[in-house]
């Protein structure tokens, strides 16, 4: 449409013809051709400003995806420490039971020694 009003402007200055009713034709053309393209470049910007918008959503969606991955991922690798440090501490905790109940064993052994001990005195003075 704009070649072709290019056109009959080149024509009508060509030719020197120069009359009002072309020039308004001419002129009309020319503002309807760029009230059409201003109305298209409006409806590519708004689609263009959609497709932004809803693109950056999507990498918020996505940022904040990446950010609770990380966080599950540290968490179980927290979980995984706590838990071994847990089999650590239970380990200690039967080993210090066996202890204490060795230590028993051999304060009751003692105590079973001393009361044997004190029996055979008292069995030998009442002989």
């Amino acid at each position: 449409m704009f070649k072709t009003n290019y056109r009959r402007t080149r024509v009508g200055q060509e030719t020197g013809f120069h009359g009002s009713a072309d020039k308004e034709k001419i002129q009309d053309d020319s503002l309807e051709e760029n009230l059409r393209l201003a109305q298209e470049y409006q409806r590519l910007q708004n689609i263009f400003l959609t497709v932004k918008g809803n693109y950056f959503s999507q990498y918020e969606k996505q940022l904040s995806y990446d950010g609770s991955i990380r966080d599950k991922k540290q968490f179980c690798e927290l979980q995984r420490r706590i838990h071994k440090l847990w089999q650590k501490h239970f380990e200690l905790v039967v080993f210090y039971s066996q202890m204490r109940l060795a230590k028993f064993q051999t304060d009751s052994q003692e105590s079973i020694q001393k009361i044997l001990a004190v029996q055979n005195q008292y069995d030998l003075k009442k002989e």
